[in-house]
């Protein structure tokens, strides 16, 4: 019963998810520059879209197998026995973390997570690209800042290899930030361990 109500409360959380197509994609999501190359980060978006939807498939996929599997529907394999006693104990199971990004959050936090990340990556797709990126969110955080320095490239006519990020602390929040900047990326999500950062005076305390 345990078992069943959470896999339930799973599944009727990813019912409102609508798999992410370009076909929702705002007009300037995946915009084309003069020599009709799409923008790097639209492509970045687009790898993070796949990952997504391929996390989703499995899974509704395995919460309905294991629901059968529980009435006796269908044979409980080694995988939804996984998923079943990773569901008892508030654990992401072996074949949900291998299709998914880095974590270590117990289940219930990661399923939180997980419909965080979908939102704000539904939001890039369907609004345009946002004034900030949270850089923790993506599954492939790399392929996003390679992104970043490919439009900086392309902007600014400089050799790709020549370009290095240089990172700057904002004095305001992440709250007051009403549009992007003029050359480069702001992000937020990073974290720090033993250590934090001093607002008043600007540095790591």
């Amino acid at each position: 019963e345990i078992v069943i109500e959470t896999v339930q409360d799973i599944e009727h959380k990813l019912s409102v998810f609508k798999p992410f197509t370009e076909e929702d994609a705002h007009e300037l999501t995946f915009r084309v520059d003069v020599k009709g190359s799409m923008v790097a980060l639209g492509v970045f978006l687009k790898q993070e879209m796949s990952q997504f939807n391929q996390l989703v498939s499995v899974l509704k996929k395995s919460a309905v197998d294991l629901q059968r599997a529980i009435k006796g529907l269908v044979v409980m394999s080694a995988a939804l026995d996984d998923v079943f006693r990773s569901a008892m104990f508030n654990q992401v199971p072996a074949s949900w973390a291998k299709a998914a990004y880095p974590s270590l959050k117990p289940l219930g936090s990661w399923v939180r997570d997980l419909m965080e990340r979908l939102e704000v990556t539904g939001k890039w797709l369907r609004q345009g690209p946002p004034d900030q990126f949270w850089i923790s969110g993506f599954f492939f955080p790399q392929g996003f800042m390679t992104g970043a320095k490919q439009e900086h490239s392309r902007k600014t006519r400089l050799p790709i290899d020549t370009l290095m990020f240089r990172t700057e602390v904002q004095e305001k929040w992440m709250e007051d930030v009403t549009e992007g900047p003029s050359d480069g990326v702001f992000i937020y999500g990073l974290y720090m361990e033993g250590a934090r950062w001093d607002h008043i005076h600007g540095h790591m305390a």
